[in-house]
């Protein structure tokens, strides 16, 4: 605990940040604020050397950070269709809605927090399986993982175009990180896996990854 406070106060240093020990943070203006106002009671406004009624003079404010957990909802897409009366042979049915994944039940809301709560966040497929276990829902890891596959796939025109702008930058940032991937076909498991992250830095940044194995 000690170790990753001091790292704090050196990256806070790095940042041009000071910060006494044990002040809080200012928490954001943007996030919205929930009201709770805390009253006297009526018997307890009364001054208890002369019985004079107390006068509101000032608040004290304190604010907490209140995390509301993610709202898993159900999108449920009724088509109508619609047939002649008259000849019983025209039958029409309104156009289902483009998706990502046609045949699935993930959404690309879905499809988006599986793909940042594994890249962004570094959260297994497997651990994320268990967090939605606890909101009753039966996703495997397997599913999600052919998933994230399938949806890179359809991805790959926006990626293209990524790279292409990255590849025209002046400044290009760099990182190789060895991984380990376990039950990938005609490797063992001790074999070198390499995942590159390219970086454009600025006002409309760029991050792309890419994976190597040997």
């Amino acid at each position: 605990a000690k170790s990753e406070e001091k790292h704090e106060e050196e990256k806070a240093k790095r940042e041009g940040k000071t910060k006494n020990r044990g002040q809080r943070a200012r928490l954001p203006e943007n996030l919205s604020r929930e009201e709770v106002i805390i009253e006297l009671l009526e018997s307890e406004r009364i001054c208890p050397k002369d019985g004079s009624l107390l006068k509101e003079i000032g608040e004290e404010i304190s604010e907490k950070l209140k995390i509301i957990p993610p709202k898993v909802v159900v999108v449920k897409t009724i088509r109508k269709k619609y047939a002649c009366p008259s000849c019983s042979e025209t039958i029409k049915t309104a156009a289902a809605p483009l998706t990502i994944l046609p045949k699935t039940n993930a959404s690309a809301s879905l499809l988006a927090f599986i793909i940042c709560s594994k890249y962004a966040d570094g959260l297994p497929l497997y651990r994320q399986e268990q967090i939605f276990k606890r909101y009753g829902i039966d996703i495997d890891d397997r599913s999600m993982a052919r998933w994230v596959i399938d949806a890179a796939e359809k991805l790959q025109p926006i990626y293209n175009l990524l790279n292409e702008k990255l590849i025209e930058s002046d400044y290009i940032q760099m990182d190789e990180t060895y991984v380990q991937v376990l039950k990938e076909e005609g490797r063992a498991a001790e074999s070198k896996s390499f995942m590159w992250v390219r970086y454009r830095p600025g006002a409309s940044p760029i991050v792309l990854f890419d994976y190597f194995s040997t």
